[in-house]
């Protein structure tokens, strides 16, 4: 009898072990899925706050707190204002993106600074969402976007190709819609952000024979006064800018007299707005030279 008790408790611990060294034999197995899992959403986890860091720079002489990894979208990109505004906002370590029908014409300024481009009619949806769609991949979602494209159509309203007309109108102004609409998506998320567009005085006054471009500018201002009263209540600065006078260029450089608008000069007016403090933000500025009768 005590042979029979002896021999089953022998046998159960024999059992015991075989479980037991099974056991430990396939935990590891078990467990290195669990532990990889666990890996990649750590790191996916830094990923995402690492993208949300925020920095403190000096700026006109005071401390501001700024994101990290600023991008900077400018839609209608060229070598005039929208080449001032890429160098300057590439000195403040932004990703810039420059968007344009022809970005061959970008090349030059693509390697002097660094930057992405992207090719976009501004005034076609699927090119605008690709626009975007692009720079979430290559960069991060954008903390500034600026809307640059205009479409100039002279003549008496007789003669006027109703056609081309449409074109204008859409370049100027429904393009900015498409653009607006894709970056308020990203940045509402966010909680912040500033979506900037680039006017002139033909949107606060009307010129014989410039009917076209008046409708595309007076849009434009309408449409950034309304999402400025939409949007910034939720961290999202949008402002018009009203260029009233001629820009210096290459093909037309100021004389020295200041009677052009200097580019590099306009950017910072730009910079300053994007850093302005939100407890006194402007929705709109009009810059002029000296010169330049009201």
């Amino acid at each position: 009898m005590k042979f029979w008790i002896i021999a089953k408790k022998e046998i159960l611990d024999i059992t015991r072990d075989r479980r037991t060294m099974l056991m430990m034999t396939l935990l590891p197995f078990l467990l290195v899925p669990v532990l990889l899992g666990t890996i990649m959403k750590i790191d996916s986890s830094q990923r995402e706050k690492a993208s949300e860091r925020h920095i403190k720079i000096c700026f006109l002489g005071k401390y501001i707190v700024v994101p990290e990894n600023e991008t900077c979208i400018i839609v209608g990109a060229g070598s005039g204002l929208s080449a001032s505004l890429a160098r300057l906002f590439k000195t403040e370590r932004m990703a810039v993106v420059l968007a344009a029908r022809n970005i061959e014409k970008l090349a030059d300024l693509s390697k002097e600074i660094d930057c992405e481009l992207i090719q976009c009619d501004a005034s076609n949806v699927e090119q605008v969402r690709n626009l975007f769609a692009k720079t979430d991949e290559i960069c991060s979602k954008p903390s500034i976007v600026i809307y640059n494209p205009s479409a100039r159509l002279r003549g008496d309203i007789t003669s006027l190709d109703p056609y081309k007309t449409k074109i204008a109108i859409e370049t100027t102004c429904y393009g900015a819609f498409l653009v607006a609409q894709q970056a308020a998506r990203r940045m509402i998320p966010l909680g912040s952000g500033s979506i900037f567009f680039t006017g002139a005085s033909a949107g606060v006054k009307g010129f014989p024979n410039s009917s076209v471009f008046a409708m595309g500018k007076f849009g434009l201002r309408g449409l950034a006064q309304s999402l400025a009263r939409e949007l910034q209540p939720k961290n999202i600065h949008v402002a018009h800018f009203v260029i009233d006078g001629g820009i210096s260029s290459k093909m037309c450089p100021d004389d020295g007299e200041d009677k052009l608008l200097d580019p590099d000069e306009i950017a910072k007016t730009y910079l300053n707005l994007h850093r302005q403090s939100r407890s006194a933000w402007s929705w709109e500025i009009e810059l002029r030279p000296w010169v330049e009768r009201f």
